[in-house]
């Protein structure tokens, strides 16, 4: 099992698909990088951070915010 990371924060998976761990809902193995689909909740994060395990995976996602504060004269 093997993953990217693309530099928007996309995140691809491939390799042997063991209790569906490459993220794609599906158990049949994957030759090739497959982008993964975003959940609703994670549609505003950015993927940083991808490990695997025997049979797990797991992801850190951040969501970008950005605020401005100031007085207005």
């Amino acid at each position: 099992v093997s993953g990217a990371i693309s530099e928007n924060g996309d995140l691809y998976t491939w390799g042997a698909a063991v209790n569906e761990m490459l993220g794609h809902a599906t158990e049949d193995d994957v030759l090739t990088p497959r982008k993964v689909r975003k959940t609703q909740a994670m549609e505003d994060k950015t993927f940083k951070k991808i490990a695997f395990g025997g049979q797990h995976s797991a992801m850190l996602a951040f969501e970008v915010s950005i605020s401005l504060l100031y007085k207005d004269r």
